[in-house]
């Protein structure tokens, strides 16, 4: 906010622990231009002297909102040993074509190669 009303692009605001709180509980999934958009778009459509909850970007205020009401799914956590194995079975049995198993395992081919770097697993030398 400070960079914003120091380029005088808008007038100085106070943000109310209700929009701080739209701030704090979204889940950022872009990056700091994010932030600074919605931080800026909230300036402009608030009236009087306080950033308003409700001037923020509808994606903010309604993804805050969605949260509340269905928590995150955690990803069943899978064991180091396991994940080896199931990495190893995957390339083995597509004859160490990475592309192949990354195709069985349902990950990207630098996922997998990545995490056969992590597990020290390499390919047979012929």
């Amino acid at each position: 906010m400070e960079r914003l009303t120091a380029n005088g692009k808008a007038k100085p605001l106070s943000a109310p622990p209700r929009a701080m709180s739209v701030l704090k509980d979204h889940d950022w999934p872009g990056n700091v231009r994010e932030l600074e958009n919605g931080i800026e778009h909230a300036i402009v459509c608030s009236r009087g002297g306080a950033i308003e909850a409700e001037a923020f970007p509808s994606a903010m205020v309604g993804i805050q909102t969605d949260r509340a009401q269905h928590p995150k799914r955690s990803r069943p956590s899978v064991s180091a040993a396991d994940e080896k194995a199931r990495l190893q079975r995957a390339v083995e049995a597509g004859g160490w074509n990475r592309g192949l198993a990354a195709a069985r395992l349902r990950i990207d081919r630098t996922t997998l190669w990545r995490r056969m770097r992590r597990w020290c697993i390499v390919a047979p030398r012929n």
